[in-house]
């Protein structure tokens, strides 16, 4: 069983910002057989807000229960274009370490099924520039699980939902 959290602001911020049709096509995304080359975030921001050096970051995760192991990667991703969309990937010297980690965890699960359990997400920081953003400032996040483009999972949601929620942490960029 796999616990997938595309960009955990997706839970912050209502029904209303959601796209259904993202989220079902992602419900059989296995992060166990994805190309990491292909894997992106993205995340339109407005004026006044920015995603720090290093504040993406993707986890790969899995425990055995019947040996109390457990494999575990966090990847900071790279920022791949600017502008209005800010695009974040596997950095290409993880992509190696990703697949490795890919094929233990496949390899525990033709063992162990029943008792292999994992997580995988996917975390975007956001941090105020200059004065920060207006009031009703609004940010979309967008993801590609394959070659078929980015998605859309939020669009147009209010920066002001995630302001305290830890993914917008309140400070300057560094």
């Amino acid at each position: 069983m796999w616990l997938k959290t595309i960009l955990p602001v997706v839970l912050l911020t209502g029904c209303t910002s959601v796209v259904p049709a993202t989220l079902a096509r992602l419900n059989n995304f296995s992060p166990l057989t994805v190309d990491p080359a292909a894997l992106q975030a993205a995340v339109t921001v407005p004026d006044g807000v920015s995603v720090p050096v290093g504040g993406a970051t993707m986890l790969l995760e899995a425990t055995r229960s019947d040996t109390n192991e457990t494999l575990s990667q966090t990847f900071v991703l790279d920022q791949t274009e600017t502008g209005d969309l800010l695009v974040f990937e596997v950095a290409d010297e993880d992509i190696a370490a990703f697949r490795t980690l890919q094929r233990k965890v496949r390899t525990w699960e033709e063992i162990a099924k029943d008792e292999t359990t994992g997580s995988f997400g996917v975390d975007v920081t956001l941090c105020k520039v200059g004065d920060g953003p207006a009031e009703d400032a609004t940010f979309s996040v967008f993801v590609q699980a394959d070659d078929g483009g980015l998605m859309p999972i939020l669009r147009d949601a209010p920066v002001s939902e995630v302001i305290g929620s830890g993914a917008f942490d309140g400070e300057g960029c560094a």
